[in-house]
């Protein structure tokens, strides 16, 4: 509706840009909508796009694998920023009397390098010049050359507060870095795995169909996520599932472009997949259905994970939520071979990067599956009960910063009043608890905000009174240097580094276990604690 008006303004194009990039392309009463569909429409309608317009469209058409759209809107970028290019055989390098602008250059470029990638496509060149860009946007990144920034970056005001300009500086510099951290990582695995692009569609699309789930996104937790009653209907036959499946990852994750590429004539023109074409796909890629989703609209995880495994062997299986980019989940299926990980995320761009990050290491990560999906509705609906071995979540969003401070307000939540929005209400506890194998398994939060710590605990308590029968707070495993620190209305809260006692695979070095744990280790978070790790575990009974 915002586009029919014709030609929005940059700030509505905005919106509607990032809520398409936080979601992506579903199959809804017969109609595709959403993610880069919705975009396409968008950006031909509008008339005018800043650097954060050419950072949400880049990334949606990378992340579709629409690499030659996308190189396209990158150099139409650079135009319009008057980025100068000085071209080389070994990258790229750029000029500009803005240097806000060379931060977009380097999330596009990014994403395109990854896209590449991905495909089996040489991305040394479209690497350096994204490290290229990087280094640019660092060498000036406190301070624009001109009085102000150019579109949808934040201008540095005379006036502006102090500590406003040191928060934002960390912020981009640890954007920046992060970009460089990526590319570098991309591009040492291009050093080891050099696959013929042919084959490496093929087995893009594999992993697409095995290995990577969108059942919905956004960007929110509402005030009634866990509710079962407030729940909207779920497609549970298995075959409408799997269409709405495979449709968005034809639109929106480049499984189109994938398939393609060894598939040339069958469904080039296709949008919207019926079943049948569906079919077509997974006798292609030599997938039997009934691996995926079972008669319930449950996902077959023991199936999807299956290949290569003795027969009847039974594997741990680990859900992480809101796994954000996915650093933590990775590493942990990679430090544990013989473990299944899901990661679910809300953000589709975020579990779009978890996919790439797995599917790029130097040796793929073949025992994680990512799920984009509302947290409450997949333990609930596509989880089946009692075959979790244990649930992680790290670095929960608080519903506010200092929400936990008030011990009245934390009281009457534990006695069974109503709770704030946030991804740990008591509903989604008790949806966790029930996926869990009982008297095996752990539910384990890991949080920097102590004030969200405690309000987590009186979420807990409230299901513990909710379902006293299935959970009870427990402690980390022994030996442990987890420090407790108080008990609030029987829910233990401990301080201390994450490590095997909480069945978290550590990283040798003090970089930071995921993005938001490197974030605030680098002093941008007010009210997360730089160092500090508070953890509650609950337990199965």
């Amino acid at each position: 509706e915002m586009c029919e008006i014709g030609n929005p303004n940059v700030r509505s194009l905005n919106t509607l840009l990032r809520g398409c990039l936080w979601t992506a392309a579903t199959l809804e009463n017969g109609l595709v909508a959403g993610g880069v569909i919705t975009s396409d429409f968008a950006w031909r309608q509008s008339h005018y796009q800043d650097s954060s317009s050419f950072e949400y469209y880049v990334i949606q058409l990378s992340q579709a694998l629409r690499i030659d759209d996308a190189r396209d809107e990158i150099e139409r970028f650079k135009q319009i920023m008057k980025i100068e290019t000085k071209r080389s055989k070994k990258g790229d390098n750029y000029e500009t009397e803005d240097k806000t602008s060379l931060e977009s250059l380097s999330v596009c470029l990014l994403a395109f390098t990854r896209a590449k990638a991905m495909l089996g496509l040489d991305a040394r060149q479209t690497g350096t010049s994204t490290l290229n860009a990087v280094n640019a946007a660092l060498s000036g990144n406190t301070k624009t050359t001109n009085e102000r920034a150019y579109g949808g970056k934040r201008a540095w005001k005379k006036d502006e507060n102090q500590q406003r300009i040191v928060s934002n500086t960390r912020y981009r510099e640890h954007r920046l870095n992060e970009i460089r951290n990526e590319v570098k990582l991309i591009l040492d695995s291009l050093r080891i795995r050099k696959p013929k692009p042919k084959q490496a569609a093929k087995n893009l699309c594999r992993q697409l169909m095995t290995r990577f789930f969108y059942f919905s996104g956004g960007g929110t937790t509402s005030s009634i996520n866990g509710d079962e009653k407030s729940s909207k209907n779920c497609v549970t036959n298995p075959k409408d599932t799997i269409a709405q499946l495979t449709t968005s990852n034809w639109v929106s994750f480049g499984l189109k472009t994938a398939f393609l590429k060894f598939d040339e004539h069958a469904l080039s023109n296709i949008k919207r997949l019926t079943w049948k074409q569906c079919k077509h796909i997974l006798e292609v890629l030599n997938i039997d259905a009934k691996s995926l989703v079972d008669e319930k609209g449950f996902i077959s995880f023991s199936g999807l994970f299956s290949v290569g495994c003795p027969k009847g062997a039974v594997r741990p299986l680990n859900i992480e939520l809101g796994s954000g980019f996915g650093d933590w989940a990775v590493h942990q299926a990679t430090c544990n071979p013989d473990q299944d990980y899901i990661a679910v995320e809300l953000r589709a761009d975020r579990i779009a990067q978890t996919f790439a990050r797995a599917i790029l290491s130097e040796k793929p990560v073949r025992n994680l599956c990512c799920v984009g999906a509302d947290c409450s509705s997949f333990l609930r609906e596509r989880v089946e009960k009692n075959t979790v071995t244990n649930i992680f979540v790290n670095h929960p969003e608080p519903p506010t910063q200092t929400f936990g401070a008030d011990d009245e307000e934390l009281s009457k939540i534990a006695q069974g009043g109503d709770e704030p929005a946030h991804i740990l209400n008591s509903n989604i506890i008790i949806s966790a608890a029930n996926c869990l194998v009982p008297t095996k398994s752990m539910l384990v939060i890991v949080t920097d905000n102590r004030m969200y710590a405690r309000l987590i605990c009186a979420s807990v308590k409230k299901a513990m009174k909710l379902e006293p029968s299935i959970i009870q707070s427990t402690c980390p495993s022994s030996p442990s240097k987890m420090k407790l620190l108080e008990v609030l209305w029987g829910v233990s809260l401990y301080e201390g580094q994450p490590d095997e006692s909480i069945r978290h695979s550590i990283k040798t070095s003090d970089s930071g276990q995921s993005y938001f744990d490197r974030l605030w280790k680098a002093g941008a978070g007010t009210h997360a604690d730089c160092y500090k790790r508070f953890v509650i575990v609950v337990k199965r009974v």
